[in-house]
């Protein structure tokens, strides 16, 4: 069964977080175990359109990959390495699966990259988003 997990950057200080997630009206929250108390957890408030969910897989460097990621990958050995984004599909085509931004779907190609050991989290739609400006 997969992990349920939740990345968000702090509105405070930017720091990124993971935990459970929660909102209440307009406000995000990330919960995080202190680990001082069972059951004891502190809420940090994340801006929205930061939070993402874990994938429920890890890069070749054991990196866990979440939602809004940017992953290296080969389409097939022979390729050359391309990068896409990391997105919960749920609104293509009724498509509920993590998967690479602008994939055919005929495959999931986030799992196909995943299993040929070749994807790796490089960055973020959040804080590097000239990963993914087209070089001339």
């Amino acid at each position: 069964m997969r992990e349920i997990l939740f990345r968000g950057k702090r509105v405070d200080n930017g720091e990124w977080i993971e935990g459970f997630y929660a909102n209440s009206g307009d406000s995000h929250f990330i919960l995080i175990d202190n680990g001082f108390a069972f059951g004891y957890v502190k809420m940090k408030e994340a801006h929205p359109e930061t939070v993402g969910e874990y994938t429920g897989l890890k890069d070749k460097n054991g990196k866990r990959i979440f939602e809004g990621d940017i992953v290296r990958y080969r389409p097939e050995y022979w390729c050359e390495p391309q990068q896409s984004v990391v997105e919960y599909c749920a609104d293509k085509w009724n498509y509920p699966a993590f998967d690479l931004k602008d994939h055919n779907y005929e495959a999931n190609g986030l799992q196909c990259a995943h299993e040929e050991g070749g994807c790796e989290v490089i960055g973020n739609i959040h804080d590097n988003p000239e990963l993914l400006e087209v070089k001339e």
